[in-house]
């Protein structure tokens, strides 16, 4: 979705009237601008399900592999022990694999609208690896820390009144699928009306 938007449009704003978050936080990653509120929130992208969580499982690795490099197998403690038998390879590869491709998802996003690579690449390693938990909430003070262009609401007046009237329509029903909305300003509208009326001169052969 947000390289279907990011190739068809070149200057995008996002908004985050309330909570962007996980696949909603990697889509916004498309905008030259995220406009945030007191109440919007991003959140990790690091993939997760109701049952695991690749980055839970990535650190845990990493801890049981710090507590057991100065330890032989036959002065292992048992509880150490016991986890260590546990340890999946195909599972941990999934978790370390996936965590990766998602970086790079995020990087491709970011430099599609013009980031630097080197930007890019720390921006999207933050977000994947950077935080607790995957429910971690990340406002706009921190989303600014992270690196991403972000902007108050304060300036956009009719566009906040759109969002509410969306907001006190959608917030709280729940639906079997995402879905997009957009709100085309004036400006923009006058403009595409411009570009259909140049097409339709030009098919009437006129210049």
């Amino acid at each position: 979705m947000a390289k279907a938007i990011r190739e068809n449009f070149d200057s995008i704003k996002v908004f985050i009237p309330y909570e962007a978050s996980s696949g909603g936080t990697l889509i916004s990653l498309v905008g030259n601008e995220i406009i945030m509120g007191m109440m919007s929130q991003l959140s990790p992208i690091d993939p997760h399900s109701d049952s695991s969580s690749a980055l839970s499982a990535k650190r845990g690795f990493t801890m049981l592999m710090e507590w057991l490099k100065d330890t032989s197998e036959e002065d292992m403690p048992y509880p150490l022990k016991a986890m260590s038998q546990k340890l999946n390879s195909e599972e941990l590869d999934y978790s370390f694999s996936s965590l990766k491709m998602m970086e790079e998802y995020a990087q491709e996003i970011l430099e599609l609208g013009k980031i630097d690579k080197d930007k890019a690449k720390e921006i999207s390693k933050k977000l994947v690896n950077g935080f607790y938990t995957h429910g971690q909430v990340i406002n706009s003070a921190k989303a600014r820390e992270i690196g991403l262009n972000v902007a108050g609401d304060l300036n956009y007046k009719e566009e906040r009144q759109v969002l509410r009237k969306w907001l006190a329509k959608y917030l709280l029903k729940n639906a079997d699928k995402h879905i997009i909305r957009y709100y085309i300003s004036n400006k923009c509208k006058n403009k595409l009306k411009g570009e259909k009326k140049d097409e339709k001169d030009n098919a009437n052969g006129e210049v």
